[in-house]
């Protein structure tokens, strides 16, 4: 009997057991209290000010789970809009295209459990490819035009070949 597989057995165990007690500790913290709502001078039956602080809202998100190419239009007065997708195996690429016009900046980030997903190329309006990147994409002074965001599995990494994930792009007017 040879050492090697009782040793592979052995970690595999124990980063079984490393991430269950990770998720268990993070599934037990308590959430951190709520802000106090602050005084409002606003007529009863009026609209709140909006937070100037707080993150845009978007839209619902577009589900793509079902294909392999989808595009993804941040709505006229909107900074941001989601998709949802699903990698079903190793090799498959999902295409999101990204019409980009008049924007200051693009950014995208991959929301992913499990972390085997990644953006492998982030191709600009003229055809030139970037990649491969992390799960944040960030273009500063975007071109006009549209952008294909190439995502796929992490192939330095392990993991489940079939992983869904939510993306979400921001485009800064």
């Amino acid at each position: 009997m040879t050492i090697r597989p009782l040793l592979s057995s052995a970690l595999t165990l124990g980063l079984a057991l490393l991430c269950a007690a990770c998720d268990t500790a993070a599934t037990q913290k308590s959430p951190p209290p709520p802000p106090p709502a602050p005084a409002s001078s606003t007529a009863p039956g009026a609209p709140a000010p909006a937070d100037p602080g707080a993150l845009p809202a978007a839209a619902p998100p577009v589900d793509a789970r079902a294909d392999s190419s989808a595009t993804l239009t941040v709505a006229a007065g909107d900074s941001v809009a989601l998709l949802l997708g699903k990698v079903k195996g190793f090799g498959q690429k999902i295409t999101v295209r990204v019409p980009v016009q008049n924007k200051r900046k693009l950014t995208a980030t991959l929301i992913v459990k499990g972390g085997n997903i990644r953006f492998n190329q982030i191709i600009d309006p003229d055809g030139q490819a970037n990649g491969p990147l992390g799960n944040t994409v960030a273009v500063p002074a975007p071109k006009n035009g549209t952008y294909q965001l190439i995502i796929g599995h992490n192939l330095m990494a392990e993991g489940n070949a079939e992983q869904e994930f939510q993306l979400r792009v921001v485009l800064v007017p």
